[in-house]
């Protein structure tokens, strides 16, 4: 709920993204990954869901949120 509002609040200011080939204004993609915390999940683990969860934000579209658990 927070990264949705963080991102509308962002697209609303309508900033400006020039000389970009991807879009007139500047926007977020968020990728959010999550774990049950135990012993044997490394926190590279729930940076590899995140970052995994972004790129298909970014596939779908961008100015999304992806959430991968």
């Amino acid at each position: 709920m927070l990264a949705e509002r963080i991102r509308k609040k962002l697209d609303k200011k309508k900033i400006p993204h020039e000389n970009s080939s991807i879009g007139d204004h500047v926007t977020l993609s968020f990728g959010i990954g999550s774990v049950i915390p135990d012993k044997i999940v490394k926190p590279e683990s729930l940076i590899k869901l995140a970052d995994t969860a972004l790129y298909v934000a970014k596939g779908n579209g961008r100015n999304c949120i992806e959430i991968n658990n």
